[in-house]
């Protein structure tokens, strides 16, 4: 039994205890709710809230920002992320230059871009059917020069981007959880619990996108199988010369057909890396013939067992060696999603991936990006009152994005089309079709109609593409200048 006194100096012992741990809790609770406090202070409201720091979220805070329209840029990752390449097509130059962002010495679009000079489709032993000469772009206006098409890493775009905007126009490690649309304002809350409101909210936010799952649900049913699976690296070529392989030039783009794949390949001359992607046929995800994939340190391995036996091990080593030497591969699988018929609800509205994903073979992904970004700066611009620095109150924005559908609606579904039959035409699932393919190829070659045909392709995607775009980055520059 315990004596009484030391009960008592027990007891005392443990409300001493007790107290220091209340204050300790209380103390800890004050410094939560301060930096709580403070966090939310940096969320200061903002006529334009935009989601994803990507390539189309970060164009359009130009935009903006350049008709002075004040606008933040939240992103969930805590910085930027190296990752894949892309095509710069002239219509995304044009809105490139219209916003500001290809000439600025040393952080300028153009420092990163690699020009696509000629291309060169080959079969996987390396045999040529093809070369073909990139047509060139003419500008409504000859003083601007800009490529046809070049490549550029997805990094050094958001990079070049993220430099020439405001500082602190974006905040990292912003991950939004919850939107709400309260009809005259909405209302975006993230991960650690702060909320900040805003006119209108912009879902940049990639080909997940949670907010368009929140006001456009997907239905699944709708979901088909692309039958593609794609796996892509960068590589050094450090590597490759110590290992006596050869680069290829610069200024060309490869295209490889195999029986069962379609590689591109490029020298990305200016950061010093090959570019490659390889797209393979495999069964649908979940089917009786899929076979689920390595963990991702085998897929490099996994990629080049495949390709070595679908050709019999023709596989030239000058397609297969920056896929050996790439330090890291990734690998995705492709579905098509369905067009929608709206891109916003309410004061949400949707752009880029989050608005229509479409598959990567017409080169176009940042292109359509850059162009929902034009559109979007534009009607905002026109609605905007820079003596007030809001939008105007008779502001209707059912109006407003119904008018950037109307603009990009048709377009996006068009493209979509267009790189799904063009997959079909890069990868057909039978070898009689590829033979076919591969005959008129060499047809055309001979008979000096390729070259034709791309020039001709090339003043038809001027008409209809950059001719447009022109057009739209006219009416941006009037807009908000009354």
């Amino acid at each position: 039994m315990i004596p009484h006194t030391k009960r008592r100096e027990q007891s005392t012992s443990t409300d001493r205890l007790e107290q220091n741990n209340h204050r300790q809790q209380t103390s800890n609770a004050m410094q939560s709710t301060i930096a709580n406090i403070a966090r939310q202070a940096e969320r200061s409201t903002r006529p334009v809230i935009i989601s994803g720091a990507g390539p189309g979220g970060l164009a359009l805070a130009a935009g903006l920002q350049k008709k002075n329209i004040p606008v933040h840029v939240y992103e969930k990752l805590p910085k930027l992320i190296p990752s894949s390449c892309f095509g710069l097509a002239a219509n995304g130059a044009l809105v490139c230059e219209a916003f500001g962002l290809m000439n600025t010495p040393d952080t300028g679009i153009d420092n990163f871009v690699n020009t696509n000079k000629t291309t060169s489709v080959d079969l996987c032993d390396g045999s040529n059917l093809a070369t073909i000469d990139t047509p060139k772009f003419h500008s409504a206006d000859e003083s601007v020069q800009l490529p046809a098409f070049g490549i550029m890493k997805r990094y050094d775009f958001c990079r070049s981007v993220l430099s020439q905007l405001d500082e602190g126009t974006v905040s990292f490690s912003s991950k939004v959880v919850h939107v709400e649309d309260f009809g005259d304002r909405v209302e975006v809350e993230f991960e650690d619990g702060t909320k900040v409101e805003g006119s209108i909210l912009v879902a940049a936010d990639g080909v997940n996108s949670r907010i368009r799952e929140q006001i456009l649900p997907t239905d699944d049913s709708k979901m088909k199988w692309s039958g593609y699976r794609l796996s892509y690296g960068l590589t050094d070529h450090k590597p490759l010369l110590d290992a006596s392989v050869e680069i290829p030039e610069p200024g060309k783009m490869f295209v490889i057909y195999g029986p069962k794949s379609y590689q591109l390949m490029c020298n990305m001359e200016k950061t010093e890396s090959i570019y490659w992607a390889c797209y393979e046929l495999i069964p649908e995800p979940g089917s009786r013939k899929w076979t689920p994939q390595p963990p991702m340190e085998e897929c490099r391995d996994r990629l080049l067992a495949n390709l070595e036996a679908t050709s019999g091990g023709r596989y030239s080593p000058k397609f297969t060696e920056p896929i050996r030497h790439t330090g890291t591969l990734v690998e995705t699988t492709h579905w098509l999603a369905p067009a929608y018929e709206r891109f916003h609800e309410g004061r949400i509205v949707l752009m880029g991936d989050a608005a229509h994903k479409t598959m990567p073979f017409t080169g176009q992904g940042l292109n359509m990006a850059c162009e929902d970004s034009l559109v979007l700066a534009t009607v905002l611009a026109e609605n905007f009152d820079a003596a007030t620095g809001e939008f105007r109150p008779s502001t209707d924005f059912d109006e407003v994005f119904s008018e950037y559908y109307r603009i990009r609606g048709e377009f996006t579904k068009g493209t979509q089309e267009n790189a799904n039959r063009l997959g079909q035409f890069q990868l057909p699932p039978s070898r009689i079709f590829q033979w076919v393919r591969n005959l008129g190829i060499c047809f055309l070659e001979i008979t000096g109609l390729g070259q034709k045909l791309a020039d001709r392709a090339s003043a038809t995607a001027e008409s209809k593409v950059t001719g447009p775009t022109i057009e739209r980055v006219e009416r941006y520059q009037r807009a908000g200048c009354e």
